[in-house]
């Protein structure tokens, strides 16, 4: 249990924008698979739910904290709504955005942050920086 409240202040304390997490289970052919399991099933389930609903909510947080902020963002194609971009900023999160019609994937362009969301950030166009 201890270093499970560890591994809780530690995702605190970094704040990761994501994370990639497993209950644990030992692999064959290493040394952790000769290791005795003392943790339960339904306790590591338990943990792992804390951890990741923990996590999600620093990942809102933390995009959250993009609204109203203009950030450079490389258009790649469509977003999932008419007449909306997709790309990544430098921070490597995923922007859907509005724009002009004119974008397209290459572009490079500066996007003003409406809204950060669960898994990605919203804007609006805000100038097309150069053209691919």
């Amino acid at each position: 249990e201890e270093d499970f409240q560890d591994t809780m202040d530690l995702i605190e304390e970094v704040r990761f924008h994501s994370a990639y997490s497993f209950k644990y289970s030992p692999r064959p052919g290493t040394a952790a698979a000769k290791f005795e399991d003392t943790v339960p099933e339904e306790e590591k389930s338990r943990r792992l739910t804390l951890l990741q609903e923990r996590q999600r909510q620093i990942t809102l947080e933390i995009n959250r904290s993009y609204e109203g902020s203009v950030l450079e963002v490389l258009a790649e194609g469509r977003g999932r709504e008419p007449g909306q971009a997709s790309g990544h900023c430098r921070e490597n999160m995923v922007v859907n955005f509005t724009h002009d019609g004119k974008v397209k994937p290459g572009d490079l362009c500066l996007v003003r942050i409406e809204e950060g969301c669960k898994n990605s950030l919203r804007g609006t166009l805000v100038s097309r920086v150069s053209s691919g």
